[in-house]
């Protein structure tokens, strides 16, 4: 048996299933919804102006990327590097979010004031409607931005185990003469010579990208100077340098030294006893740019 026997379908719009037939509104039901009306107006105009803000700064980002100047006072304003043009994008399109939300704020708020000069059953349906159509947004706005988040966590997470995989790598390839590689691409136009111990850099590689590593095929070990066995130092000296694409090394950069002389004696050596089978690229020698490790130990 019905519980509600008197209960009859509802008429208006968004009619779903049926309610009593003698519940209404009370006044005091009423002057409650009157009362959320300003402050309902309110965060809706206060969130235009916080959508303008970010429009504007979203657009001087991008205006700010575009490498031109912008004069205040006596010197220009440096622009920023065009990276910020994506950050300025972004800003605008949350500005747009921000706006959308603060329009189905405002009708709720407009279909408040309505409701209080019509008082009429339609009227409460477009107020509720609307209220409903602003939480919507807002359920439907935060399920995106948690997808985005948790996507931006995997993304972190994935970046972080594989800078730790390469890293691991790196540290079984750190060995006395090991040679690998220092980062990805082509290196930038000549700056300096390129011969002897000299500091220039050519149109060299680094390893990846189809570039392959150099090996090291004569390696022997360097002489301890005087000071070194005084002081009874050991350990292992890292020297970037230039592999040639004659098995030469060239272009010394001492990136860990250990002092007392051995340093020089590493690159004096390397570049004099030392041979390697160059690296290559699409099956071609090339001039690789790679670091070289030298160990040594006392006996």
């Amino acid at each position: 048996m019905d519980e509600y026997p008197d209960a009859k379908p509802e008429t208006g719009s968004g009619n779903i299933g049926s309610v009593p037939a003698d519940i209404s509104l009370t006044t005091a039901a009423q002057q409650f919804l009157y009362q959320t009306g300003p402050w309902v107006r309110f965060m809706s105009v206060m969130i235009f102006i916080s959508a303008g803000f970010m429009a504007l700064l979203g657009a001087g980002l991008i205006l700010l990327s575009t490498g031109s100047r912008i004069p205040l006072g006596p010197r220009p304003f440096p622009m920023l590097p065009a990276g910020n043009s994506v950050f300025g994008s972004v800003y605008i399109l949350i500005a747009i979010l921000h706006a959308m939300a603060g329009f189905f704020l405002f009708r709720y708020a407009n279909s408040i004031r309505i409701l209080r000069m019509g008082r009429s059953a339609q009227t409460l349906e477009d107020a509720l409607s609307n209220q409903k159509s602003f939480w919507r947004y807002v359920g439907i706005v935060t399920i995106i931005h948690v997808a985005m988040v948790v996507i931006l966590i995997v993304l972190v997470l994935f970046l972080f185990i594989r800078t730790g995989i390469m890293r691991v790598a790196m540290e079984h390839a750190a060995r006395p003469g090991a040679v690998f590689e220092t980062g990805p691409g082509i290196m930038p136009p000549r700056i300096g010579g390129g011969s002897g111990l000299g500091t220039g850099f050519g149109d060299t590689y680094v390893v990846g990208n189809g570039v392959t590593p150099p090996i090291a095929l004569v390696q022997p070990l360097p002489a301890y100077t005087p000071e070194a066995r005084k002081a009874r130092a050991e350990g292992t000296v890292l020297i970037q340098a230039i592999v040639r694409k004659d098995g030469s090394a060239d272009s010394f950069r001492i990136v860990k030294g250990l002092g007392y002389g051995l340093d020089e004696s590493a690159i004096t050596t390397i570049a004099q006893k030392w041979r390697f089978k160059p690296g290559t690229y699409r099956g071609m020698p090339v001039d690789v740019r790679a670091n070289i490790e030298v160990a040594f130990k006392l006996y």
